[in-house]
């Protein structure tokens, strides 16, 4: 079995990805784990404190930040309703970067 991180820095490997946005890092396991360049992360009750980690929803991180930063591939694990996975989804293919992957 695979972890999750270890997919994700295959694709980052593989591509040569730079950036890596992490929507939902809770205990911070898998943002801790991933290997990029620039990583970013945010999660309404973080368990970890550690830069590029914002204590905020996704929403407010998406409002603040207003397309300013486009990221290489973005991991969504945030809330797991469906409204808010269809509204990560649409706010994530905002801040891709060209040929990035989501």
């Amino acid at each position: 079995m695979k972890y999750r991180w270890e997919i994700i820095n295959r694709l980052i490997e593989k591509y040569g990805y730079k950036s890596y946005l992490e929507i939902g890092v809770k205990d911070g396991v898998c943002f801790s784990s991933v290997i990029c360049t620039r990583k970013t992360g945010m999660d309404i009750k973080p368990l970890i404190v550690k830069s590029g980690v914002y204590k905020m929803s996704s929403d407010e991180f998406f409002d603040k930040q207003q397309g300013q930063k486009k990221f290489d591939i973005i991991f969504i694990d945030g809330a797991h309703h469906e409204e808010q996975v269809d509204q990560d989804i649409q706010n994530s293919l905002k801040s891709l970067a060209d040929g990035g992957k989501s």
